[in-house]
């Protein structure tokens, strides 16, 4: 298996749930930890313009418990909806504008409007970027769990092989062959029947790494039912052609928007994976 820990250009975002409720049990996604903790600061009703042209303060994704019928079961079943959010010019004669709003906002039931920033002229949405069902396989003797991520133009299976620590991607060709293989014991800490660290890493059908999912720099390691906490680091190479990914040149890298499709995905399966975590040390505790 082939890591990129070679690699010094590496994207590193940060997971971090309930900042501003101890009532939701959001968890955020943020493109450094510098923007969670403006964020956390201002309670989401700041930006500020980051020298990479990006803002700080402002969530790339967020995923939220889904207040259907499933919220009701158990707290490894249920279901959630996961938010991108997007920036778009205030200003209707920005060039941008139009096209902008054409791309996010075209199903009025599936966005909603966050903030007007008048410093920066700008409108700040979060839409529906992807919905999560959760599915439990009882009578299963290795798959427990599937997530099905439905995206709005195609969607991917989780399969969860339970007693085998790995997770195989399904019914989607651009994670054709992929698997997220868990922990290789590299520095966990076994304490009282818990890991605390927990390690997954996301591999191509070549055995190359794509992607590493690592919660050893989580904020409370100890005490893991914890409302707020840093959650874990998603590490990434920076790719300029990631699999099977285009764009419109148009509105390419427009401010909060500057991940690859590919890369978005993988984000999506992250949020998955943290609160299936959260989930068993909930259970683990109990």
């Amino acid at each position: 298996m082939s890591g990129f820990n070679t690699i010094t250009d590496l994207h590193d975002l940060q997971f971090f749930s309930n900042l501003t409720s101890i009532i939701s049990k959001t968890i955020y996604c943020f493109k450094s930890e510098q923007s969670m903790n403006h964020f956390k600061k201002h309670k989401g009703k700041d930006i500020i313009k980051s020298p990479d042209g990006l803002f700080d303060g402002l969530p790339l994704f967020s995923c939220e418990l889904k207040r259907d019928g499933s919220y009701l079961l158990s707290s490894d079943s249920t279901n959630y909806t996961i938010y991108k959010y997007v920036i778009i010019p205030s200003d209707s004669k920005h060039p941008d504008k139009k096209l902008l709003e054409e791309k996010y906002l075209h199903n009025s039931k599936k966005y909603k409007l966050i903030d007007v920033n008048a410093q920066y002229n700008v409108s700040i949405y979060k839409y529906v970027y992807c919905e999560v069902i959760n599915k439990l396989a009882y009578l299963s003797l290795t798959k427990k769990r599937r997530s099905l991520l439905k995206f709005e133009d195609d969607s991917l299976t989780m399969v969860f092989h339970t007693y085998h620590d790995y997770i195989t991607i399904t019914d989607n060709d651009m994670f054709e062959g992929n698997q997220w293989i868990f922990r290789e014991n590299e520095g966990n800490v076994f304490v009282d029947d818990l890991y605390i660290n927990d390690r997954y890493k996301l591999v191509n059908k070549d055995g190359h790494v794509a992607a590493a999912y690592d919660n050893s720099n989580r904020s409370n390691k100890w005490f893991p039912t914890t409302i707020r906490e840093k959650l874990c680091d998603l590490k990434f190479p920076v790719m300029n052609n990631p699999p099977q990914y285009s764009t419109n040149p148009k509105i390419e890298n427009y401010k909060n928007d500057y991940l690859s499709k590919f890369h978005e995905n993988i984000v999506c399966m992250v949020f998955v994976l943290a609160n299936y975590i959260r989930a068993l040390e909930r259970e683990k505790s109990n």
